[in-house]
């Protein structure tokens, strides 16, 4: 038989089975938390470790399971439990498009075909970059089963708040 050794913090020395996991300590507050979980991300509601926190604290008091904490290690323990990982909500598109170099050419094109009949110089040609800040947007990211490639989620506030800023420099290079 293949034993690990253990410190369990108290200077005591414990051994385990090498490679067994063990099973949760409230079974009945694992399978609802698990429940829970599945049933927000099925009305495509995000799942956080916070999320998960509040309703395992809420169903032990509701169970009257007084020993138990909502710990991180809790939910570290059964988010590994139930394989499921954080994922982050992205818009960015992991592949370009087939047909990339015809849109490049063609983009290229009209430009220069823009600038030739205004007649635009140089030194009034600037590109700008934007970037935005999101004030009380709704969550980014939740816990999926590990392996999913696409995070879906439905509307989580009424209105977004953005602030966005746009930065300019000339083609020539100057700000």
């Amino acid at each position: 038989m293949d034993l690990q050794q253990y410190n369990c913090g108290s200077g005591k020395t414990s051994f385990r089975k090498a490679g067994k996991v063990r099973g949760p300590e409230y079974p009945e507050l694992d399978k609802h938390l698990l429940d829970f979980h599945n049933a927000r991300r099925t009305l495509l509601l995000v799942s956080s470790r916070r999320i998960l926190q509040l309703e395992a604290s809420r169903y032990a008091e509701e169970k009257g399971l007084n020993n138990f904490k909502a710990s991180a290690g809790f939910i570290s323990n059964f988010l590994k439990r139930h394989n499921l990982v954080h994922r982050r909500v992205t818009s960015m598109k992991q592949k370009i498009p087939d047909d990339w170099r015809n849109q490049v050419k063609n983009w290229q094109k009209n430009y220069t075909e823009l600038v030739r009949k205004f007649k635009i110089k140089e030194e009034n040609i600037y590109n700008m970059d934007e970037t935005s800040i999101h004030f009380d947007s709704p969550y980014q990211s939740s816990l999926e089963m590990e392996g999913t490639n696409k995070l879906y989620y439905g509307q989580m506030v009424q209105k977004k708040k953005i602030a966005l800023w746009c930065f300019a420099f000339l083609k020539l290079g100057k700000k």
